[in-house]
């Protein structure tokens, strides 16, 4: 008898705009780089969301830490990663987010690959790119808003949007708890 494989986890970091599009629920895609492990991902799979935090200056307390997230300044207090030394006050970007501090998990619906400039004004819509600044300085065109969106992050030659590079575009349900809290025991490491 055949088990079904568990899902993966991983991370997948996100900027502060985005984060707050994910929270109201009107991002339901990102395009990446196609690069692994995400070209390897499936559908099950997890992701959690790294977002930028901030340290506490101000609030020490024996076993607990105090942060606050970036994009919505919400503050919690969590008891102390055991496996983490103790972190210095002051704001930390998502690639340092310990997976314990996570807020937000994404469930891998659907992956496929396709190059950059395929994606459509709805599909840009999907990618949260109305919770940006980038719509208005577009002139409304989404796509364009997209394009500038994307040259922002990415400005490497061959991963500019005028280089069509390809992409894994990841269709996800966000679901609004860390993955910690979603698989209780889920312990340390990478990828499962």
């Amino acid at each position: 008898m055949m088990h079904p494989e568990p899902p993966r986890i991983l991370l997948i970091m996100f900027s502060e705009p985005m984060i707050l599009a994910l929270q109201d629920r009107c991002m339901t895609t990102t395009r990446r780089l196609a690069s692994p492990p995400l070209t390897g991902l499936r559908p099950g799979d997890l992701l959690w969301v790294c977002e930028a935090i901030r340290i506490s200056e101000t609030k020490v307390t024996p076993g607990q830490l105090v942060f606050s997230y970036e994009a919505d300044a919400l503050e919690r207090s969590v008891p102390w990663p055991k496996r983490l030394a103790k972190p210095l006050p002051g704001p930390r970007i998502p690639r340092f987010m310990p997976r314990e501090l996570s807020r937000l998990t994404l469930r891998v619906i659907q992956v496929h690959g396709e190059r950059l400039q395929q994606i459509d004004d709805r599909q840009c819509h999907d990618e949260g790119v109305g919770a940006t600044q980038h719509v208005e300085a577009a002139g409304g065109n989404p796509r364009r808003a997209f394009s500038f969106l994307w040259d922002e992050l990415h400005y490497k030659p061959g991963e500019r949007w005028a280089d069509n590079p390809e992409v894994v575009t990841i269709r996800f349900a966000c679901m609004l708890q860390g993955v910690d809290a979603l698989i209780p025991g889920l312990g340390h490491g990478g990828v499962r």
